[in-house]
Parts: structure tokens; C-alpha cells; sequence
């Protein structure tokens, strides 16, 4: 299982917990069908866990996605404090572990700390802060993760490229070669680096962002369909709902109706 994938489609309908718990060296424990989904940050010391047949190891450059359901056993190989946020989430995940590279543990532990104090005292609108700070733990492990773009060697060559992209694929005039000039680099190498790490060309890309932007104002009280291709960055219409309908099945109009519906 990709674990920016499990980031990116992680959808938090519950937050239950937040724990400490120091564990010693040699403690061990097994653990069946576990009830929540759980986030686990090794402040110090290192656990590994064995599941599916596989070890994954946790430490302060390592924080771990215990899927709800798993069956595992951990072992405590180095003393220390480990944090557990407890949770609920969509979609089900496989129950194998996933482990996440984390960049700065103390800024992690730091947040956590407030969403315990948050949840273990019921201050003021507590649900919304923890399903909030849940989502920002979430978001730095996300960031921290090496196989993001920003981490990325050959992700940095094309860097200024992808931001402009992402600040303005709305522009109809957004093109390969434009996107490719704005990093110093040839079209061919923009498009073969774009394409490793997003998976798709740069083009594509940029049509999948329009579509999903296009969703969102469709279900809201903006104008009409030829307004909401223009704010899109298509360049008519007709070309907005020929890409939509290849997308999504629908067309614009009943997208529209079957979301509101």
C-alpha cells in the first residue's frame, strides 16, 4: 500500500483519543482486530511491529498508520514515548501497516500535545479541534513524506513549474512548453519528469484538477454551466462538457442533479 495514497484518501469521520504511553525495552504485546485506526508518532526509543508478515519499524523519523481491523504484535526495542492518536476513517483500508517518514518530530509531538489538552479537558467546540489537529498531523506527515514532489531531487528541477501550474490552471493558455520555460528546462525533460511523479502528463494533470474544481462549483451556488467552464480554464463549453462527461459519465447538468439530489 503507497503511503501518500493513504494519506491523500484518508477521510476522518471520528476522533476518539489521544494517548501517551512510555513503554520500556523487551515489552510486547499482540494485538487482534484492532477497533480504530490509529496514528502512532515514536517521540523516542523504537517499536517494530510484525503484520502480514511484514516488520515495520517505528522511531522518530517514522511515524505509523495502524489500519482499523489489523492484527499485529509490537515489541519495544528501545525504550521511550510513543503518541497514539485513536480514529475512525474512510474508505477501509487494507490491514497492513503503512509507515510514514517524518520530518520533525517535535513539531509533530508539539501539536499532539494541544489536541490531548484539548480533548482530555473538553474545551470549547473540542470535536471540531481534534477533527481539526487530527487533519493537521495528518497533513505534516503527508508533506514530510520523501516520495513528495518537494522532496524530490528531480522534483525540484521543475518546482517553479508545478507552482505556477497549481496557481493558475485555470488559464486556458497554460501549455508544456510555457510550464516547461518557467523552470529553465526542455519541454520533453518537463513533461518525462511531470509524468514520474504525478503519474500522468502535465496536460492531464491539469484536466483532472479543472474537472474537480468544476464538481465543487457545480453543487454551489455559482452561475451556469458556460460561467463555470470559463472559471475553469476550458477553453468553450462544448469542450468543457465533452471532457467532463469522459470524466465523470455525466454530464455537467446531471452531476449537478444528482449531487443536489
Amino acid at each position: 500500500m503507497n503511503a501518500s495514497c493513504t494519506l491523500s484518501n484518508l477521510i476522518v469521520t471520528a476522533v476518539y483519543a489521544f494517548n501517551r504511553i512510555h513503554t520500556a525495552a523487551g515489552t510486547s504485546c499482540e494485538r487482534k482486530d484492532r477497533e480504530h485506526c490509529a496514528i502512532a508518532l515514536k517521540v523516542e526509543g523504537q517499536t517494530v511491529y510484525t503484520n502480514e508478515g511484514k516488520r515495520v519499524c517505528s522511531d522518530s523519523t517514522h511515524a505509523v498508520f495502524l489500519p482499523q481491523g489489523a492484527s499485529y504484535r509490537w515489541t519495544c526495542r528501545e525504550k521511550g514515548l510513543c503518541l497514539i492518536a485513536e480514529f475512525d476513517c474512510l474508505p477501509p483500508f487494507p490491514k497492513e501497516i503503512v509507515s510514514f517518514h517524518v520530518k520533525n518530530i517535535s513539531e509533530l509531538a508539539g501539536v499532539f500535545t494541544k489536541l490531548e489538552n484539548i480533548m482530555t479537558f473538553r474545551k470549547g467546540a473540542y470535536p471540531a479541534k481534534c477533527m481539526a489537529g487530527l487533519y493537521e498531523i495528518l497533513a505534516k506527515l503527508a508533506e514530510s513524506d520523501p516520495a513528495d514532489y518537494r522532496l524530490s531531487s528531480k522534483g525540484g528541477r521543475i518546482r517553479r513549474s508545478v507552482e505556477y501550474l497549481e496557481s493558475h490552471f485555470a488559464d486556458e493558455t497554460l501549455s508544456n512548453p510555457r510550464l516547461a520555460a518557467l523552470s529553465g528546462v526542455s519541454t520533453v525533460y518537463f513533461r518525462k519528469i511531470f509524468t514520474e511523479l504525478y503519474g500522468v502528463p502535465p496536460m492531464q494533470y491539469v484536466s483532472r484538477i479543472r474537472i474537480e474544481k468544476a464538481k465543487g462549483l457545480l453543487i454551489s451556488d455559482y452561475g451556469s454551466v458556460t460561467q463555470i467552464a470559463e472559471a475553469t480554464g476550458f477553453g468553450s463549453v462544448y469542450h468543457f462538457c465533452k471532457a467532463f462527461k469522459k470524466a465523470t459519465g455525466l454530464t455537467p447538468g446531471e452531476w449537478r442533479t444528482k449531487s443536489r439530489f
